[in-house]
């Protein structure tokens, strides 16, 4: 995977600085959703160095403000020691909310890492309404926390409004 990447970033130009790349794997073989000489900020750059060690930003910030650390820590490759996925929660229709359901069965989850439920009462939500982060040591407690959250979320995690337009 890292030399495909490499031969995107080399592909694109890019030779120096942060870099943001995202793929999926399609039977097999990798497929480039994005790539661009961007940071990899927000909760992506705080997982990355929770789960592996290092990441993006504390990375940059170190070639800028502290050179002598930078390069002392070039050749450090990330050390996987935890796995972590982003759901983005999606009302099964729009509208406005009545009530959330759920949410308390999703606190308890022992992945669970961050949650943030933009939707409040009375708001008209879209597509997307909550992020969850889970973490964990092995993958399979992840995928098992993310099914649970599939089957509140299909059983109706938002509850809307019929008839209000979204």
């Amino acid at each position: 995977m890292q030399s495909y990447i490499f031969r995107v970033l080399d592909a694109l130009d890019i030779r120096f600085g942060p870099a943001h790349c995202e793929l999926m794997w399609v039977d097999g073989e990798p497929v480039l959703i994005e790539a661009a000489a961007r940071l990899s900020v927000g909760i992506n750059s705080l997982l990355s160095g929770l789960c592996g060690g290092i990441n993006q930003l504390d990375e940059t910030a170190n070639a800028i403000l502290d050179p002598d650390l930078f390069l002392a820590t070039l050749n450090d490759l990330p050390s996987l020691q935890r796995h972590a996925a982003n759901l983005f929660l999606m009302p099964q229709r729009q509208g406005r909310l009545i009530r959330l359901n759920g949410i308390d069965e999703i606190r308890h989850l022992p992945t669970l890492h961050l949650m943030s439920v933009s939707a409040q009462h009375g708001d008209i939500i879209g597509r997307v309404a909550s992020l969850v982060t889970l973490v964990g040591e092995d993958i399979q407690s992840i995928e098992r926390d993310i099914n649970a959250i599939r089957v509140l979320e299909s059983d109706g995690i938002f509850e809307v409004e019929e008839g209000v337009p979204s």
